[in-house]
């Protein structure tokens, strides 16, 4: 669900599996290490609400969860984005998938991104 007047930037962001510390208002003890589809519904809907375009990306390939689906939401804006605290975890790509906010599209990865990210949902 992106703004029409929104372009993605992920050139700014951190890489995925790295953590931001300049994330807007979250640091690692205001958002748990492990991000519930409860939460990532609030983080999409906080984002939102404040005119904000959240991109989860997700990847297989992620140093802080070896062997596991690994979705992360990047906060952007026209300036540019920030990966913000915390992570989907699961076993599959298709459990990580179930988990994510309402009404995201899921896009294939493109060659612009990092090879560790395998789609982006918007």
């Amino acid at each position: 669900m992106r703004p029409n007047n929104c372009r993605l930037d992920l050139g700014t962001s951190a890489a995925v599996g790295q953590y931001d510390a300049n994330a807007p208002s979250q640091t690692a003890l205001d958002r748990p290490a492990t991000v519930t589809p409860a939460d990532a519904q609030g983080l999409h809907d906080d984002a939102a609400a404040r005119g904000k375009w959240l991109v989860w990306t997700l990847s297989d390939a992620d140093l802080e969860h070896p062997g596991k689906a690994v979705a992360r939401a990047h906060e952007t804006d026209h300036h540019g984005g920030k990966l913000l605290p915390g992570a989907m975890v699961a076993n599959t790509q298709a459990e990580v998938r179930a988990m994510r906010p309402a009404g995201l599209m899921r896009l294939d990865r493109t060659s612009a991104l990092p090879p560790d990210v395998l789609e982006t949902w918007d």
